[in-house]
C-alpha cells in the first residue's frame, strides 16, 4: 500500500511489470483468446447481467486476425453483424495486450459523449477491467485512474497501474493528435462524415519511428453504402 500511495504521488517510478499472472502474458491470439473466454465478462444492458464470452469460433478467428495484424502493423477494416458482440471482444483485447505490455490506446467515435460515444467505449475498458479485479483477487490488481465517471458510463481517460493508457477520441472533432500510439480503433467508421479524413488520422498517429515496428489502426464497422468506406475496402494494385 505504501509503494502504491508513494507511485500515486510520482515519488517512485510506476511500476511497467505485465499485470496478469505468467499464463496469460503471452502475445499472441490463442493466449488473448484463453484470457477472453475464461476470464473476461461482457454486460448486457437489456438484462443487466455480466456475461462471459462464449467459445464461438467467430471470436477465437477474430483474436487471430487481431493479433496478426497487431504483429505485422497492417490496418484491419472490420464489418460486423450487428448482434455479434465484436466491440467487447476488441475492448478486451485492447486490455489484454494493454497488461501484458505498457502501451498508448485511443478508441474513436463520431461524436464523443452519450450513447456509443467514445467516452463509453472508454467505459468498457474500465469495466472488463474492474471485472476481473474483482472476480480475481489472487491477480492483487490495483484500481486504475481514470476520468470521468463509471457510473454514468463515460469515462474520458483510464491509466492501468502499468501505465498503459486509454483515451477517448471525438473523430468529428479533429482531436486525433500526436504519435507514438500503440492501438488505434475506430468505433462505426463507416458512419463517419468525413471517413477518409479521420481514417488518415489513425494511421499518422500509430505510424511509430522509423525502424521500429508502427503501430495498429483498425475499425469496426456495420455493412454500410457509404462510398468513402468502401473506398477503403476495395484492394490496392
Amino acid at each position: 500500500m505504501l509503494m502504491e500511495e508513494a507511485e500515486r504521488r510520482g515519488l517512485v517510478p510506476k511500476s511497467y511489470a505485465p499485470l496478469w499472472p505468467e499464463e496469460f502474458c503471452k502475445i499472441d491470439g490463442e493466449t488473448a483468446y484463453r484470457f477472453l473466454v475464461e476470464h473476461c465478462r461482457t454486460y448486457e444492458q437489456a438484462g443487466g447481467q455480466d456475461l462471459r464470452f462464449p467459445e464461438k469460433d467467430y471470436i477465437r478467428e477474430l483474436c487471430m486476425e487481431w493479433h496478426h495484424c497487431y504483429e505485422t502493423g497492417e490496418p484491419l477494416l472490420i464489418i460486423k453483424r450487428r448482434r455479434l458482440i465484436v466491440s467487447w471482444v476488441c475492448t478486451s483485447l485492447e486490455l489484454h495486450l494493454a497488461g501484458c505490455r505498457r502501451g498508448k490506446f485511443c478508441v474513436a467515435a463520431e461524436k464523443y459523449e452519450g450513447l456509443n460515444g467514445s467516452q463509453q467505449f472508454i467505459h468498457r475498458v474500465w469495466y472488463v477491467y474492474d471485472q476481473l479485479r474483482r472476480n480475481n483477487p489472487s491477480w492483487k490488481l490495483a484500481k486504475p485512474e481514470y476520468t470521468g465517471k463509471p457510473e454514468k458510463e463515460y469515462l474520458e481517460k483510464l491509466i492501468l497501474p502499468n501505465g498503459s493508457t486509454f483515451d477517448a477520441i471525438n473523430a468529428s472533432g479533429g482531436s486525433f493528435q500526436g504519435t507514438g500510439v500503440t492501438v488505434a480503433r475506430l468505433e462505426e467508421l463507416s458512419q463517419y462524415a468525413q471517413v477518409s479524413r479521420v481514417w488518415a488520422q489513425a494511421m499518422f498517429v500509430t505510424e511509430g519511428v522509423p525502424g521500429e515496428k508502427r503501430g495498429f489502426a483498425y475499425s469496426v464497422s456495420n455493412a454500410t453504402p457509404n462510398e468513402e468506406y468502401l473506398e477503403l475496402l476495395r484492394p490496392t494494385a
